[in-house]
């Protein structure tokens, strides 16, 4: 067992809060296709930019844990035996995926994975706002019943 089974346990942890949000993400921008009209892109933006913010959150929490985590066993004494088995520990942690979320553990992977969605997320918003103009252009004018005489 790792003197650092707590730092592990938490990394796991972040990752199981962040696995549901990039589904919630997903979901999200795949609604954004189908909405019609502005005032459902700004509200389905809206929901996605919260959720958005919770992942980069929990993102930058766990990068930082996990370099905290590095610098712990990087500054363990050369000749402490442990040392070998704690940086085997994290190697092999480090290249793992998650069994429960399929996550890959490694920050930079994790890391990634919201940066992809936030570009996804900037590309797909975009996209559906010149949608939504270009629809509201081809709607029907608004008939305005005349007030002219008709004679027979």
């Amino acid at each position: 067992m790792s003197q650092f089974e707590s730092s592990y346990t938490k990394l796991m942890s972040s990752i199981s809060s962040l696995s549901p949000l990039v589904t919630s993400i997903e979901n999200e921008i795949s609604q954004i296709f189908e909405a019609s009209n502005s005032d459902e892109i700004q509200k389905i933006s809206a929901r996605v930019a919260r959720i958005l913010v919770d992942a980069q959150i929990i993102r930058d929490d766990y990068s930082d844990l996990f370099s905290s985590l590095v610098q712990s066993i990087d500054n363990m004494d050369n000749g402490d035996n442990n040392k070998e088995a704690e940086l085997n520990k994290l190697t092999e942690f480090k290249n793992s995926t998650d069994a429960t979320t399929s996550m890959e553990i490694d920050p930079l992977s994790l890391s990634n994975v919201v940066s992809k969605l936030e570009n996804k997320f900037r590309r797909s918003l975009e996209t559906a706002t010149v949608r939504a103009s270009a629809l509201s252009r081809l709607a029907p004018p608004i008939s305005v019943p005349s007030t002219a005489f008709h004679t027979r």
